[in-house]
């Protein structure tokens, strides 16, 4: 509907704002905010590409959240000018927190533009595409958008929201070729994906390592963020799911290549992320089955510790189907979001 209206064009809030630089914003806003909780359903279902990413766009891009809120809004930056930031002056490259987070999925979305596949080759590519465009994201940050804890004291979260969708999705590319086994208590969870086919393994050690290494520092940067201050209740639910893969991930790393001293400091950045998904319990149902699943994995797969990694049960089931089991198996214009987050009347106060 919203791609019917023309909402996907830079014109329809030229259009329809009647010259109110509030109204236009929040016209702007409103096309992007679908753009990205596309891609969140994408990275909750694990189904690639997105559905907006072979649409054509040129909302120009939102303002910070900070003038939005003041009804203080500037003339709009456009999406051209952003794609071509690398060539603009210095003067030129400050895009707000919002305009950043659209940039990092657009380059998620091109790097994972071959959709899921079982094809080593492609899938090692689209590997490597990923690193290229989250590394030239985070290379042309402009410094005041690198820490999250602004001069006045104030928090980003929107750049908290953009880092944390990185730092997930590295580990959700890497894992598949890393060391860092699936195994199958983890599919009683319902954030995680189908394990990888073994087509998919990586029989170079070097470059497993290398996976591995890119795995365990996506899920250590993650475990920074939870320990930041910021108020978790009031994100989108689709980080629950974020929290769920990455810890299942680091139980992983704790089960098969973390030991000694290392395995006892990862159990309490575990513990971390349980204590976050349990505060997100209070507002959303889905943390609460979240935190239960989550804590059957964690002791199936820590109180095996010591045991052959056979008899764990890890998986390399040839996937024909690269659907989460969690989700219908028809395409996601079904997809009902109330229905899987099972929000009551709190939980859908305070989300953004």
């Amino acid at each position: 509907m919203a791609v019917s209206l023309g909402m996907n064009k830079k014109e329809f809030a030229q259009i329809y704002s009647e010259a109110d630089s509030v109204l236009a914003e929040s016209c702007r806003r409103t096309w992007w905010v679908m753009y990205i909780t596309d891609a969140h359903i994408a990275g909750s279902t694990h189904m690639y590409p997105f559905r907006t990413s072979n649409i054509g766009i040129t909302t120009d891009l939102p303002c910070e959240e900070e003038q939005y809120g003041r009804g203080a809004i500037p003339f709009p930056r456009s999406l051209e000018d952003y794609e071509n930031r690398e060539f603009l002056g210095e003067d030129e490259t400050d895009f707000s927190s919002y305009a950043e987070l659209i940039g990092l999925t657009r380059g998620i979305d091109r790097a994972l533009s071959p959709g899921n596949t079982t094809d080593n080759q492609v899938y090692t590519t689209m590997s490597a595409s990923s690193d290229t465009s989250v590394r030239a994201w985070c290379s042309l940050l402009s410094p005041n958008k690198r820490q999250l804890i602004r001069p006045d004291g104030s928090f980003d979260e929107v750049m908290f929201k953009a880092f944390f969708i990185m730092h997930t999705f590295a580990v959700e590319i890497h894992r598949p070729l890393s060391a860092l086994t699936h195994s199958a208590i983890e599919y009683i969870s319902h954030c995680a994906p189908l394990a990888p086919s073994g087509q998919l393994k990586c029989n170079n050690a070097k470059e497993r390592d290398l996976h591995t290494d890119k795995c365990t520092q996506a899920i250590n940067s993650i475990d920074e963020l939870l320990a930041l201050p910021t108020d978790m209740k009031t994100h989108s639910p689709f980080i629950i799911c974020m929290i769920a893969n990455v810890t299942i991930a680091h139980l992983s790393a704790c089960r098969f290549i973390f030991f000694g001293d290392r395995r006892v400091k990862s159990r309490e950045k575990i513990r971390l992320a349980m204590g976050t998904l349990k505060r997100l319990s209070e507002r959303w149902k889905l943390a609460k089955r979240t935190y239960r699943e989550i804590g059957i994995v964690a002791r199936e797969l820590l109180s095996l510790a010591k045991d052959p990694p056979a008899r764990l049960g890890a998986v390399e089931p040839s996937v024909s189907d690269p659907i989460s089991p969690a989700f219908p198996a028809s395409d996601m214009l079904d997809f009902d979001f109330c229905d899987f987050f099972d929000a009551d009347a709190r939980g859908l106060t305070g989300a953004n």
